[in-house]
């Protein structure tokens, strides 16, 4: 580079330009202008433009320099601007220099302001850079500035300065963009969500792994989505019901049976199997015994479902699982155990036995039972307790091979829910498929998703969701379904977790809400477990609740009529000096 001459008071004097035109700015979602004005100095005249600065190693900036911002991020933030030349607007700077510090930097102190690392190579003169500075504290005011050299080490000064001060975590809203979604692989398709706000929470995130169609880029394919009304009663050994496909699809290549003999079959057994019980197993805390009382509440049998001295409480569902037409008892252990689930006949004899997730998974299970394909036999349906993930497993038993696999398997959450869950199985639109509804459990807020299965794309996709309780409840959420008012179509019950209040709400199929009422004082906050049970054979499933954490282990049987709720029954299902809490089960 040659050096240039300037004249001043008749003498020569020598400065070597260093060419290098320098600017920064923030970035945000619409650029505004920095600074527009003249640099004078040694006589020589620099424009410096809205967004670019010539910056010489003798060219000091203006001290006015202003910057327009409108908007930050509690923990970053990013920086851009256009990259410098090594000879005017030709070429390609050789390293850059960006330092950081919370007072005003100026040539005096640059020393002493933060370097930052991994800072990229200049690029090309004109081209637009940015870089992400992280880790910086919220609600802090930070500057910035940045310079460059050329290949014989000729340092610019500074750039402009700027300033902004982070958001507070509080004020933070997270802006979640997405990439497109992958093809379909083993029947789940994925994608990556980042906030552009980096507020540092999950809060809002959109979901990245999803099950999907193998051959979903056939997009002129109808999905038909049948509805049916619920059988009528037996006449002359058959029954009777109306199907209609609420895509209006105009094929019926998935059109459940509308007639039929009055007998196990297309209705699944949960609808044609005449028995009713109600089990009852302790808590979280409690020990392995289980008791299970008959339609008239009566003790009809006891037993211990897991050694006498496990501690960790028991989850159990009544279903068919073999196609017999008798009742079969599915128990899945408490929190922090290992995934064992077991399935006994009423009296508590031992029938079969397997993991539901690899053995060293030691979060405990939820269980339940239900015909999630219309094949006459119920599921086994489980999932991840207090620190596990959302991973739903549903597993049926071959009855050629006498064996229990895995049939389906999909996440009900995102999947870094780390909450457990409750889950439940019924057929919710008397379409001979049950749904499979999940909830989070104890210390999970009152978020309820449903899941119906697909016969052509042969996998579960969510078909609803809602809040139960108030957005910030954190006390988990337990389930039911039942025919309340006897219209044929089920709804949905919850009940409040533990910190709750004992509040059953009612939502119909779709999850709007329908009624509500207390199952005890609403001072009581050990929160409430609940089932449904035809206690009375009127046609009209009654409401089972019981104290779910703490408590006496009362076991309360409400009645809905003229619009509201009415306690029928109680007893108590273990000695009253027992105050660890219950959960109920009923069919």
């Amino acid at each position: 580079m040659k050096p240039i001459y300037f004249e001043k008071d008749n003498k020569k004097s020598l400065k070597l330009l260093t060419k290098l035109k320098l600017g920064l700015r923030l970035n945000i979602k619409t650029y505004q202008k920095i600074f527009q004005g003249t640099c004078y100095s040694a006589g020589v005249i620099a424009v410096i433009s809205s967004v670019i600065f010539y910056v010489a190693g003798f060219v000091a900036l203006p001290a006015d320099t202003q910057n327009y911002i409108v908007s930050q991020s509690p923990n970053s933030i990013t920086l851009e601007w256009t990259a410098p030349g090594d000879d005017g607007d030709i070429g390609q700077a050789s390293t850059y220099d960006i330092r950081y510090a919370t007072s005003e930097i100026n040539s005096q102190n640059w020393d002493q302001a933060t370097p930052l690392s991994n800072i990229p190579d200049p690029a090309p003169a004109g081209t637009e850079e940015t870089f992400k500075v992280e880790g910086l504290e919220a609600n802090t005011l930070y500057y910035f500035a940045i310079k460059a050299s050329d290949e014989e080490n000729n340092w610019s000064e500074i750039s402009n300065v700027v300033s902004k001060k982070t958001a507070s975590l509080a004020s933070c809203e997270p802006d979640w963009s997405c990439s497109d979604w992958s093809k379909c692989l083993n029947e789940y398709k994925t994608r990556t969500c980042i906030d552009k706000n980096n507020c540092g929470t999950n809060e809002g995130k959109p979901d990245e792994r999803v099950s999907c169609l193998v051959d979903e880029d056939n997009q002129d394919e109808c999905i038909e989505n049948w509805s049916c009304t619920a059988w009528s009663a037996c006449l002359g050994g058959t029954q009777t019901r109306s199907c209609l496909d609420l895509n209006n699809c105009s094929t019926e290549k998935n059109k459940p049976v509308e007639i039929e003999e009055c007998a196990v079959g297309g209705g699944g057994f949960e609808e044609t199997i005449n028995e009713h019980y109600l089990a009852v197993t302790p808590s979280s805390h409690g020990g392995p015994h289980l008791r299970l009382f008959d339609q008239n509440l009566n003790l009809y049998s006891q037993f211990f479902t897991y050694a006498t001295n496990f501690r960790k409480g028991v989850n159990s569902c009544l279903g068919d699982i073999d196609g017999d037409g008798i009742l079969e008892v599915i128990t899945g252990t408490g929190p922090n155990s290992a995934p064992h689930v077991r399935i006994f006949d009423k009296k508590g004899g031992l029938r079969f036995q397997f993991y539901a997730y690899p053995s060293d998974y030691r979060v405990g299970i939820s269980v339940a039972a239900a015909d999630v394909n219309g094949d006459g036999l119920d599921e086994i349906i489980v999932a991840p307790q207090e620190g596990g993930g959302s991973h739903i497993r549903v597993i049926s038993y071959n009855r050629e091979q006498k064996k229990f696999e895995i049939y389906k398997r999909f996440f009900a959450y995102p999947a870094n829910f780390r909450m457990g869950l409750n889950v439940i199985g019924a057929d919710l639109n008397n379409n001979g498929l049950a749904e499979i509804i999940v909830a989070p459990r104890t210390v999970g807020g009152p978020h309820i998703r449903i899941y119906e299965y697909s016969p052509v794309s042969r996998d579960f996709r969510m078909k609803n969701q809602f809040f139960a309780y108030a957005f910030g409840f954190r006390g988990g959420v337990s389930l039911a379904t039942g025919d309340i008012d006897n219209d044929g179509i089920k709804e949905i019950i919850t009940g409040a977790g533990p910190t709750g209040g004992p509040h059953v709400r009612i939502f119909d199929h779709q999850g709007r809400y329908k009624n509500d009422f207390f199952a005890a004082s609403s001072r009581f906050r050990g929160g409430v477990d609940v089932t449904t049970m035809d206690y009375d054979l009127d046609g009209a499933d009654e409401i089972i609740t019981g104290a779910w954490s703490e408590g006496v282990p009362g076991v309360k049987v409400f009645n809905f009529e003229n619009n509201q709720f009415t306690e029928k029954e109680f007893f108590y299902a273990y000695d009253p000096l027992y105050r660890q809490g219950i959960r109920v089960t009923g069919h």
